[in-house]
């Protein structure tokens, strides 16, 4: 992980995803029981978190910043309807990942891509909702926002 870190800043969220793995799909049930044994089951992720936090600490004494980036890039002097619609506009965006200048929104594909996809997040409710494959799908939803957090940018950038 040390040599992930200085490599590419993407490395940030292995903590949380071994986390996220171990709470959700990991030996044991993490999410009941005595708190004495949760706490004993995730013992070994304390090294990630500590590495974590020592690179945060490094990286702000060295660079003067928590993260990489643009100062001002979320948008967030925006009122908020607009920071809403410009972060639903990317997320479709990311969802839907065509050129308008090349197909048009009522093109055939289009809309069987966009259909699949809502199928896609219906079937997905109804199983989370009747408690099947509950751990996998907490975790992969989990993983899902984890994989767009370093991207986050990308919702005001293509709008």
């Amino acid at each position: 992980m040390t040599l992930a870190l200085c490599s590419k800043e993407i490395a940030i969220l292995l903590a949380p995803v071994i986390t996220m793995y171990e709470l959700c799909l990991g030996p044991g049930d993490l999410l009941s029981g005595p708190l004495l044994t949760r706490v004993k089951l995730l013992k070994p992720l304390l090294a990630f978190w500590l590495l974590l936090i020592g690179y945060f600490i490094v990286r702000q004494l060295a660079l003067g910043t928590w993260l990489g980036g643009y100062d001002n890039s979320l948008g967030l002097g925006l009122p908020f309807s607009e920071w809403l619609a410009q972060t639903w506009h990317g997320f479709m965006i990311t969802l839907v990942p065509v050129n308008a200048d090349v197909l048009s929104k009522s093109n055939a594909l289009i809309r069987v891509w966009s259909w699949g996809c809502s199928l896609c997040g219906i079937v997905l409710v109804a199983m989370f909702v009747r408690g099947k494959f509950l751990r996998e799908i907490v975790f992969c939803s989990s993983f899902a926002v984890l994989a767009l957090l370093p991207v986050y940018k990308i919702f005001y950038v293509l709008t």
